[in-house]
């Protein structure tokens, strides 16, 4: 198995659920979940795991695989709370995931962002003080010459983060990266959101990520494309969703210094029931969402003078934006 990126001397395996690892699981194939595995090449025995789940057995295997009979998982970060990342029930079966990898063996360190986490103890059955509260900006140090960046990107649930890796190596080529993206960004699309104010965090989540350097490699936390890999350079010119958040953002932005709560994480509904599925058909409905930040108009001018904007907090028929 080859790396699909190496930053800072630390190896990136991509292997995908239901052909690398829960291979009999029907679950795993349909939802085709991404895991990371990352090995720091100068400290092979110390693995990290980025979103394990189904089959964690099978993916310990595939890191001893990689580095070594004597490789141990020692720590295992997670993206968001929603089950086929972290594990727990879903859909009347129960998955593995943090709880079981907790159970190993060497007892490695969990993370998951601080506001998904009682989510995540609640759903996986698991003491909440065993599991690491991720923050932004926090960091983890990889082997000698890479470290792990928490970015937190609200939105598909209150929580997400991505993880971006960093080389922190004197001769390292200006702004090389890998971001492991969860379901706040896919390779030409973008995860699933509860309702208005959770789209208005997507929106600022994925022009946060928009502003990474263009050489920044996207891992996504699923296979949804017929490539495996991307780039924010990439993202930028082709996906059309995040286009859509680079026009809506700094509407937002602005509208948000006279209305802070539209933008905060304290509001946003994180269930899964009635959670929609981005996909090239559901561009044209976040236009709809984004028609006023786009625009501008009033919501009379585009034939809706009764409606509420969905993008602002305006009751009235003048917009805000």
């Amino acid at each position: 198995m080859e790396p699909v990126v190496e930053i800072g001397g630390v190896a990136v395996f991509q292997v995908l659920s239901g052909r690398d690892f829960a291979k009999d699981d029907g679950m795993a194939t349909q939802m085709a979940n991404y895991t990371y595995v990352l090995v720091p090449r100068d400290d092979p025995g110390n693995i990290v795991l980025v979103d394990p789940c189904y089959d964690i057995d099978g993916i310990v295997s595939i890191g001893k695989a990689i580095g070594g009979a004597n490789a141990e998982i020692t720590q295992a970060l997670f993206t968001h709370h929603h089950p086929d990342h972290v594990g727990g029930r879903f859909g009347g079966v129960q998955l593995q995931g943090i709880r079981e990898v907790l159970q190993l063996p060497t007892a490695p360190c969990c993370g998951v962002g601080a506001l998904d986490l009682g989510t995540t103890a609640r759903r996986c059955g698991v003491d909440p003080a065993r599991i690491t509260p991720l923050h932004d900006g926090d960091t983890r140090a990889l082997g000698k010459h890479a470290t792990l960046v928490v970015l937190h990107t609200p939105g598909h649930t209150e929580g997400s983060i991505c993880f971006q890796l960093v080389s922190t190596h004197p001769d390292a080529q200006e702004g090389v990266s890998a971001l492991f993206t969860g379901d706040t960004l896919f390779i030409g699309s973008c995860g699933k959101w509860q309702d208005t104010r959770g789209l208005r965090l997507l929106v600022m989540s994925l022009d946060r990520l928009a502003a990474l350097p263009s050489n920044t490699v996207v891992l996504p936390g699923h296979n949804y494309s017929h490539v495996t890999t991307s780039t924010i350079g990439a993202e930028r010119e082709t996906n059309d969703i995040m286009m859509q958040a680079l026009d809506a953002a700094p509407k937002l932005r602005k509208l948000a210094e006279e209305h802070p709560e539209i933008l905060s994480t304290g509001g946003v509904t994180c269930g899964d029931a009635g959670r929609r599925q981005s996909s090239a058909g559901d561009v044209r409905e976040l236009q709809a969402y984004l028609i006023h930040a786009r625009f501008a108009n009033d919501v009379a001018d585009i034939g809706d003078s009764g409606a509420t904007c969905v993008v602002c907090p305006s009751t009235e028929n003048k917009c805000h934006i």
